[in-house]
Protein backbone atom coordinates (compact mmCIF):
# COMPACT_ATOMS: atom_id res chain seq x y z
CA UNK A 1 0.00 0.00 0.00
CA UNK A 2 0.90 3.34 -0.53
CA UNK A 3 -0.27 6.93 0.36
CA UNK A 4 0.34 10.52 -0.69
CA UNK A 5 -1.73 13.77 0.09
CA UNK A 6 -1.97 17.47 -0.92
CA UNK A 7 -3.47 19.93 0.36
CA UNK A 8 -6.39 21.89 -1.95
CA UNK A 9 -8.48 24.96 -1.55
CA UNK A 10 -9.79 26.13 1.95
CA UNK A 11 -6.99 23.67 4.16
CA UNK A 12 -8.53 20.73 2.86
CA UNK A 13 -6.67 17.51 2.06
CA UNK A 14 -6.39 14.44 -0.12
CA UNK A 15 -5.06 11.66 0.69
CA UNK A 16 -4.74 9.11 -1.99
CA UNK A 17 -4.28 4.98 -1.35
CA UNK A 18 -3.06 2.58 -3.47
CA UNK A 19 -2.65 -1.02 -3.43
CA UNK A 20 -4.09 -3.59 -0.74
CA UNK A 21 -5.16 -2.26 2.96
CA UNK A 22 -5.04 -4.92 4.84
CA UNK A 23 -3.91 -5.98 8.41
CA UNK A 24 -0.57 -5.26 7.51
CA UNK A 25 -0.80 -2.04 5.46
CA UNK A 26 -3.30 -0.68 7.92
CA UNK A 27 -1.28 0.74 10.39
CA UNK A 28 0.22 2.61 7.94
CA UNK A 29 -2.56 4.12 6.36
CA UNK A 30 -4.08 4.57 10.34
CA UNK A 31 -0.53 6.70 10.83
CA UNK A 32 -0.92 8.53 7.86
CA UNK A 33 -4.17 9.51 8.20
CA UNK A 34 -3.45 10.76 11.93
CA UNK A 35 -0.40 12.91 11.07
CA UNK A 36 -2.91 14.16 8.06
CA UNK A 37 -5.73 15.06 10.89
CA UNK A 38 -2.80 16.47 13.26
CA UNK A 39 -2.69 19.74 10.83
CA UNK A 40 -6.42 19.96 11.54
CA UNK A 41 -7.86 20.60 7.94
CA UNK A 42 -11.62 21.49 7.14
CA UNK A 43 -11.90 18.53 4.88
CA UNK A 44 -9.83 15.21 4.55
CA UNK A 45 -10.91 13.16 1.44
CA UNK A 46 -9.56 9.95 0.85
CA UNK A 47 -9.10 8.64 -2.34
CA UNK A 48 -10.12 4.82 -2.68
CA UNK A 49 -9.90 4.21 -6.46
CA UNK A 50 -6.62 2.62 -6.41
CA UNK A 51 -7.45 0.20 -3.55
CA UNK A 52 -8.29 -3.27 -4.75
CA UNK A 53 -8.63 -5.30 -1.36
CA UNK A 54 -9.61 -3.61 1.88
CA UNK A 55 -9.97 -6.28 4.56
CA UNK A 56 -11.75 -5.24 8.10
CA UNK A 57 -8.26 -4.22 9.37
CA UNK A 58 -9.07 -1.53 7.18
CA UNK A 59 -12.88 -0.92 7.29
CA UNK A 60 -11.30 -0.62 11.49
CA UNK A 61 -9.08 2.44 10.39
CA UNK A 62 -12.03 3.97 8.69
CA UNK A 63 -14.65 3.74 11.18
CA UNK A 64 -11.94 4.89 13.74
CA UNK A 65 -10.83 7.88 11.65
CA UNK A 66 -14.54 8.34 11.48
CA UNK A 67 -14.58 8.90 15.24
CA UNK A 68 -11.76 11.47 15.14
CA UNK A 69 -13.62 13.38 12.47
CA UNK A 70 -16.71 13.85 14.49
CA UNK A 71 -14.74 14.64 17.62
CA UNK A 72 -12.64 17.31 15.80
CA UNK A 73 -15.60 18.48 13.20
CA UNK A 74 -13.25 17.96 10.33
CA UNK A 75 -15.32 16.62 7.59
CA UNK A 76 -14.16 13.38 6.50
CA UNK A 77 -15.10 12.00 2.51
CA UNK A 78 -14.50 8.59 0.83
CA UNK A 79 -13.70 9.24 -2.55
CA UNK A 80 -14.13 7.68 -5.62
CA UNK A 81 -14.06 3.69 -3.72
CA UNK A 82 -13.14 1.14 -6.02
CA UNK A 83 -16.14 -1.76 -6.16
CA UNK A 84 -14.60 -3.66 -3.51
CA UNK A 85 -13.93 -0.82 -1.25
CA UNK A 86 -17.89 -0.38 -1.85
CA UNK A 87 -18.57 -3.60 -1.59
CA UNK A 88 -16.91 -4.23 2.00
CA UNK A 89 -18.27 -1.11 3.27
CA UNK A 90 -21.63 -1.99 2.37
CA UNK A 91 -21.31 -5.40 3.87
CA UNK A 92 -20.43 -4.11 6.70
CA UNK A 93 -23.56 -1.80 6.83
CA UNK A 94 -21.54 0.93 7.31
CA UNK A 95 -22.17 3.26 4.31
CA UNK A 96 -25.01 5.32 5.81
CA UNK A 97 -22.18 6.37 8.06
CA UNK A 98 -20.04 7.70 6.02
CA UNK A 99 -19.83 10.24 3.56
CA UNK A 100 -19.13 8.61 -0.34
CA UNK A 101 -18.94 10.13 -3.17
CA UNK A 102 -17.62 9.73 -6.77
CA UNK A 103 -15.32 12.10 -7.13
CA UNK A 104 -12.55 13.62 -5.13
CA UNK A 105 -12.39 16.76 -6.16
CA UNK A 106 -16.14 17.45 -6.19
CA UNK A 107 -16.37 16.60 -2.62
CA UNK A 108 -14.32 19.65 -1.05
CA UNK A 109 -15.80 22.76 0.21
CA UNK A 110 -16.14 25.72 -2.20
CA UNK A 111 -16.23 23.34 -5.41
Amino acid sequence: MDTRSKTVRLGSKIVHVSGEVDMNSAPKLREKLRKTFDQKPVTVVLRLADVPYMDSAGVAVLVEVLQWAKKEKILFVLAEPSAAVRAVIEMARLSRFFVITDDAETSLPGS
